[in-house]
């Protein structure tokens, strides 16, 4: 964890210039060009995650095989910059299991196509999370699911407006993750992709307003540990208070 801290402070300078220079281009003018300005918002809602096992078959159905496909509670917080997301349920799957996922990402782009109704940009994220899964029939701590996880992504995001206080955000992004096991015994490597899409309602309450979101994201372990290669799905539906 110290070594993503420290990755994470250094990078978020780089990431931030171009961030800020987009901010600048769609900051001067009227409020109809303001309007695709970053927003913070907090979210709140339900996780649909599909933890499939993909290791040697010798570990399928055992205590240390941590399938399952539950809902959980997913909660995040949307910055200028930086996101921060949390995910955890209790009770998952055939032994009980305690997932926990805690994460972030520095976030920076380039304008692709600029506009005050409709722009494309390209994200650049520095990402990093840290997942543990156990349950109660685990009771050593190296045969517990932990992953520090750390990598660069990158994709393309489209925003439109729709009306004085409607707007619309999708982003497809991918990437890849340096992956470390349990206390650094072993390493390997996380393939991923997000769909993110983001319904805006602004200026509903004063300054506030209301943002839907619909999120998918698949993510592919392949570790040195093989019983600890799983693929991963995500569906997310959250509900947030833009400010």
């Amino acid at each position: 964890m110290q070594l993503q801290i420290i990755l994470l402070l250094t990078f978020t300078a780089v990431l931030l210039l171009p961030l800020s220079l987009e901010a600048q281009m769609f900051s001067v003018g009227t409020e109809r060009q303001q309007i695709t300005l970053p927003q913070s918002a907090v979210f709140a809602g339900v996780q649909q995650v599909n933890f499939a096992y993909r290791g040697p078959a010798e570990f399928r159905g055992t205590a240390t095989d941590y399938s399952f496909n539950t809902p959980l509670t997913h909660i995040r917080l949307d910055m200028q910059g930086l996101n921060l997301f949390a995910t955890y349920g209790r009770g998952i799957g055939d032994f009980e299991n305690v997932y926990s996922e805690l994460g972030g990402h520095v976030r920076g782009g380039v304008v692709l196509l600029p506009g005050a109704t409709f722009n494309v940009t390209v994200p650049v994220l520095l990402s990093t999370d840290y997942i543990l899964i156990k349950n109660n029939r685990v009771t050593n701590n190296a045969d517990e699911f932990r992953q520090n996880n750390l990598g660069i992504k990158s994709g393309l995001q489209m925003n439109a407006r729709f009306g004085n206080r409607t707007r619309f955000s999708t982003e497809a992004i991918a990437g890849y993750m340096f992956s470390i096991t349990g206390y650094g015994l072993s390493s390997g490597s996380v393939n991923d992709w997000h769909i993110n899409n983001r319904l805006y309602m602004d200026r509903l309450f004063g300054q506030a307003g209301l943002v839907f979101g619909l999120d998918v994201q698949s993510r592919k372990y392949r570790l040195e540990e093989r019983r600890f290669n799983y693929r991963n799905i995500y569906q997310s539906f959250v509900v947030g208070i833009s400010f």
